[in-house]
């Protein structure tokens, strides 16, 4: 029975010793991960601000065939939302990119990539072509927005489950595709300095 009882605490002795472990290196990895969410949190806000912006001005004038023959002539509605939908493409590669580099064990995955390969990286989250009907880039557009809130949503969840003293959900406050600009300042300011809020 002795023998019993001692296995037991040698079990709860070595649980406890995982689970300070477990909670130091949660403690030790809270700023950076902290500083990764907020900088994500800016990031996204502006992406969604961007593909916004595109669906907007996505017409008859600027996709499909007029669109890609007017994209040709400098300074028309046209040639403008060509210069943002390349922008766009090249954040989505090097988003997925960096995410593959943050994935690997020695941050270094796929190396240098060619042009070719950055055009794979860049369609892997959605068709973006500026030949495409209007409805259709609309809807792509629309797809990748969504895509990339669920996506930070996912992993502010996840930030929020390791460090529950964090919870800005607790707080009141909304996801963050539904904060205004004001809103996002304070929840920001409130995380940088608690005693702010």
């Amino acid at each position: 029975m002795d023998h019993l009882r001692l296995d037991l605490e040698t079990d709860q002795c070595v649980g406890q010793r995982e689970e300070t472990k477990r909670k130091e290196a949660l403690s030790k990895d809270l700023p950076k991960r902290r500083d990764n969410i907020l900088e994500s949190q800016d990031s996204i806000n502006n992406f969604i601000k961007d593909i916004d912006d595109l669906i907007e001005s996505t017409s008859s004038n600027t996709t499909g065939i007029a669109g890609v023959g007017l994209s040709k002539v400098p300074g028309s509605p046209a040639y403008n939302y060509a210069a943002k939908l390349e922008s766009l493409k090249s954040r989505i590669g090097f988003q997925t990119l960096a995410s593959l580099r943050r994935s690997s064990p020695t941050g270094g995955a796929l190396g240098n990539i060619s042009n070719k390969e950055n055009d794979l990286l860049q369609s892997t989250i959605g068709a973006l072509n500026q030949g495409m009907s209007q409805a259709e880039l609309k809807k792509s557009l629309k797809e990748i927005r969504d895509r990339s809130i669920r996506q930070f949503e996912r992993n502010r969840s996840s930030f929020l489950q390791d460090y529950p003293d964090q919870n800005l959900e607790s707080q009141g406050a909304k996801p963050i595709s539904e904060m205004t600009d004001e809103e996002l300042a304070k929840e920001i300011q409130s995380i940088e300095s608690p005693a702010a809020k």
